[in-house]
This record gives C-alpha cells, structure tokens and sequence, in this order.
C-alpha cells in the first residue's frame, strides 16, 4: 500500500474533521509508522532487510541500503549518486526522498 494513503487513511479515522484539524490536534497525534511492503510510488520498503528497493517490470532493480544511511551527508551521497544514474528519473527520485523522510526521519539525523 502507498505509505501516504495509509497515513490518510489513519488521520481519517482518528480526525472527525479531517482534513481541517487544527495544529495542537495534528501535533498530539502520532503519524503511523512506515510498515514493511509499504510503498513510495515504484520505491518499497523492506523492513526485514532494511532496505528500500526500486521496483521496475515487475522485479527488484536497485536497492538502497538504510543501514548506510545514518547521516545527512550519507543520504546525500545515495542521492547524488543515484541522479547520475541515466535510468532513475526526477519521479523515482522525489518519491525516494520522501521514503528516505518517512523512514529515517530526516530531520531528526546527524549532519
């Protein structure tokens, strides 16, 4: 299931006034954890391996490892790496920060 719509879905449920609740409302609540087989558009997450992995034709075609990515500057690095890559596009990209957001919690990591 794509993570974002499992979060919505999770919001309506404990949100009558979903989507107008106010600011305390959204900062009591505990947004869900990503959950293995969760997805990012082609990108999903293993949970057991700590990975999350580029889907395409229907086979696993890159994976990036979570456990190399304890710092900003390593995550960085997967970034920079991958959009060299002739093959990933802009969406593929985007969708793989906001697994990598989702998953590590960016903002909370070590430069």
């Amino acid at each position: 299931m794509e993570y974002k719509q499992r979060v919505e879905e999770a919001a309506k449920k404990r949100f009558k006034n979903y989507p107008d609740m106010s600011g305390d409302e959204l900062l009591s609540w505990d947004i869900p954890r990503p959950k293995h087989g969760d997805t990012w558009g082609s990108w999903k997450y293993d949970a057991v391996r700590k990975v999350l992995i580029l889907e395409r034709k229907s086979r696993n075609w890159y994976e990036v490892d979570l456990e190399l990515c304890k710092t900003k500057t390593e995550i960085i690095s997967w970034l920079l790496q991958l959009k060299d890559k002739t093959w990933i596009t802009s969406t593929n990209l985007g969708n793989l920060i906001m697994a990598l957001d989702d998953v590590l919690k960016l903002r909370k990591l070590k430069q």
